[in-house]
């Protein structure tokens, strides 16, 4: 049972017995007669009518958002689907709150590594009119996802697509955008171009590929790591296809200190491994 068809049968219910008690209670109340019989009839209607609404939402919706807000805190995020797509469906005659639930959720399924389903709920949100901060987001997620199923050429247009809305924004997370193309350029075996996208998503340091992050000052290298500490695990996925990139244009001790890099930020993700694994064999 969705929630809101819960909502409707408890609602119902509860207005059923507000009357029953209001029913059993007319005798010591004595109403005025004629037109205002009337109007006080509609009245304690519209208020028992409100009152069962109120309190139905407050039975029902208020312990799943309460779950869901939990779920998210706690990393539940298997839960916190669950409930996002109940939580959906209540809310679809409200679309700034449906498209905040579906980026919420297109996040989870994305921290799940579920991209086929992510990728769904995106496209989802490219159906309505997307504020100018909300678009870069939703493209770059579609991006990343397209990359993930495999779709890289398509994944470098909708990258494309996403870096331009965020230049046009400001958008203050474009260096997401450019790591997204950068890395679909990777994976699409077009290394030389994305390289310098990967260079830009990275930070500081700047130059060519041979010597990215060779000839750091210890300045620079403070402000790259300092930038990591908040964004590690993007930082190390950049790193690392900036590796594989440097690899594939036969830059081998270049390739190793990218992986270094995405080893130190973040050991314990998904890229740090895959930099580790990748360092082993080199």
């Amino acid at each position: 049972m969705t929630l809101r068809t819960t909502i409707n049968v408890l609602w119902g219910c509860l207005i059923a017995i507000l009357v029953a008690i209001l029913y059993l209670q007319k005798d010591e109340y004595e109403l005025p007669s004629g037109w205002f019989e009337i109007f006080a009839a509609i009245a304690i209607g519209a208020l028992i009518f409100f009152l069962a609404r109120m309190l139905a939402r407050w039975l029902v919706l208020a312990p799943a958002l309460a779950g869901y807000r939990k779920s998210c805190v706690a990393g539940d995020w298997v839960r916190a689907d669950r409930l996002c797509s109940r939580l959906e469906l209540y809310f679809r005659d409200s679309s700034p709150t449906l498209l905040k639930l579906r980026m919420q959720r297109a996040s989870a399924l994305m921290t799940l590594q579920q991209y086929a389903e992510a990728k769904n709920v995106l496209d989802q949100m490219r159906q309505v009119t997307l504020a100018p901060e909300e678009l870069p987001w939703v493209l770059n997620s579609m991006a990343w996802c397209e990359l993930e199923v495999g779709q890289p050429n398509k994944a470098i247009e909708t990258a494309r697509s996403a870096l331009a809305a965020a230049e046009a924004c400001r958008y203050p997370n474009i260096r997401y955008c450019k790591g997204t193309l950068g890395a679909a350029y990777v994976v699409a075996e077009q290394p030389e171009k994305g390289i310098p996208y990967l260079q830009e998503a990275l930070g500081p340091g700047g130059g060519s590929p041979g010597r990215y992050f060779r000839g750091f000052t210890a300045a620079e290298m403070s402000r790259a790591v300092q930038y990591a500490g908040g964004h590690n695990k993007a930082q190390a996925t950049r790193a690392f296809f900036l590796g594989q990139a440097l690899e594939k244009i036969g830059q081998t001790e270049e390739a190793k200190e990218a992986y270094e890099f995405a080893v130190h930020v973040y050991p314990d993700g998904e890229y740090g491994k895959l930099a580790q694994e990748k360092l082993n064999k080199l």
